[in-house]
């Protein structure tokens, strides 16, 4: 497993022969030296309607217009016990997505020590289905409690508010991936997170919109929480929203969100959208596909973020940016696939620091490493990588692929910037880099360099 440590503004990345800046490889946990910080802030930059004030659509490349989970089913210890994600395996091969505690469990009440409440439909009166509601187990909670949410092939149409006094808790989906559509709680989320260090695992959620005068941004998960998410193995699409907001440390392993964004808040509205609330976001092995209605696959305001062996790739959808980095920060991108299709309408890829224009509100530390990635223009035109060069910014490219037509790097504002290149390749093409043509199934798109145990899902 690669760990990360970040000093002084620099990375060091150990396991992939990079190292940027001094210092010892502890192979812990990325973001352990942060662990106590008090994130602090408001939620969102613009308000309780969680837009953010901006259209994300500008063409110019430059500042825009705009604690453990899981089950082997057998013995009952749980893959995902430590802050690492070495545990958590492949979709396809991890037991967490195929436990039914009805024919795995060894004792239906508990889970590895920690109480459960389980939620089955309505009808099931199976021994171990102890509610029928989503929103009454939660209700019924303690910290640090499990709630599964069994699937049996019907959606569940409702939606849930953690409270602020509930910390340590995880959701899971069991016996398959259970369904959940249809419900906006106060106009917000069909998950409106208040907690604390809260889990959800092997949840899709879909189809969550509220009318333009509410807001136009109904989210899967609206994180207004004390701190700290945890979403793995999630599937979020066709929603207005799919994550909006954030505190602490947010993390995302092996999850998929899709086509998510508002017809009625064009550009405002994102696969996931991250406050500056975010101390760290930390993505591993995940997928950002075909945003909606001209919002951008994913969209970070947070202090720092890693993108591990994950893809954000617009395909054929009508998208802005592939990533907005709206305030720079910290970053690293390594070992992974971004790719921008024909529909998108901003011919920008990535953009960093292209809302920085309030001084206050930009991050102190601007440095952008991209490592072993592939960065794929499929439109006739366009920017890879446009920035804004604030606060003596830094950008490390290493092994890096610009493959299509279009513009590599540009310094919008022309700032002060450091930019260090090793192994950078400027290929004409699709066929110049050996890659399959443009295809419409994100399957086709080739695998993340240096990740042997990424799938397609």
């Amino acid at each position: 497993m690669t760990s990360i440590n970040w000093i002084h503004g620099l990375f060091v990345l150990c396991g992939l022969q990079v190292i940027l800046a001094l210092g010892a490889c502890n192979h812990g946990s990325i973001g352990s030296d942060w662990a106590d910080a008090d994130p602090g802030g408001d939620q969102m930059p613009s308000g309780d309607d969680g837009s953010d004030g901006e259209p994300t659509t500008s063409d110019d490349g430059g500042i825009a217009d705009d604690d453990d989970t899981g089950s082997d089913g057998a013995d009952q210890t749980q893959p995902g016990d430590t802050d690492s994600a070495d545990e958590l395996l492949p979709p396809s091969q991890s037991p967490i997505m195929t436990y039914c505690p009805f024919t795995d469990a060894i004792d239906l009440d508990t889970f590895a020590g920690r109480p459960v409440i389980r939620v089955c439909p309505a009808g099931d009166t199976r021994n171990g289905c102890h509610v029928d509601s989503i929103a009454t187990a939660v209700s019924q909670a303690n910290d640090g409690d499990r709630i599964e949410i069994v699937n049996n092939g019907t959606p569940y149409t409702e939606c849930a508010v953690i409270p602020d006094t509930l910390a340590g808790i995880e959701i899971i989906g069991v016996c398959g991936r259970p369904h959940l559509k249809d419900a906006v709680c106060q106009k917000k989320g069909l998950f409106l997170n208040l907690g604390k260090d809260i889990t959800i695992t092997n949840i899709e959620v879909s189809n969550l919109a509220i009318s333009a005068a509410d807001g136009g941004n109904a989210a899967a998960v609206r994180d207004q929480s004390q701190g700290n998410l945890n979403l793995r193995y999630v599937y979020f699409h066709h929603n207005q929203n799919g994550i909006l907001g954030g505190k602490g440390i947010v993390t995302i392993d092996w999850s998929k969100f899709e086509a998510n964004g508002s017809p009625v808040k064009a550009g405002y509205t994102h696969n996931i959208y991250m406050s500056a609330d975010v101390d760290e976001l930390i993505i591993r092995n995940s997928l950002f596909l075909r945003a909606r209605n001209e919002g951008n696959n994913l969209k970070t305001r947070a202090q720092k973020m890693l993108f591990q062996c994950s893809v954000s790739a617009s395909l054929d959808g009508a998208d802005s940016r592939e990533m907005d980095i709206s305030e720079g920060g910290e970053v690293l991108i390594v070992n992974s696939i971004v790719e921008q299709g024909p529909e998108s309408v901003n011919s920008g890829m990535i953009g960093f620091a292209t809302e920085s224009t309030n001084p206050d509100a930009r991050h102190d530390i601007m440095t952008l490493a991209i490592h072993h990635t592939d960065l794929i223009n499929d439109k006739s035109k366009g920017t890879f990588l446009a920035y804004n060069a604030f606060n003596n910014f830094a950008l490390e490219l290493i092994d890096v692929r610009f493959i299509g037509p279009g513009t590599t790097i540009s310094n919008t504002n022309g700032g002060t910037e450091s930019v260090n290149q090793s192994g950078v390749e400027t290929l004409a093409d699709r066929a110049a880099a050996g890659l399959a043509p443009y295809h419409t199934d994100h399957t086709q798109l080739p695998l993340p360099p240096g990740c042997p145990d990424f799938e397609y899902f």
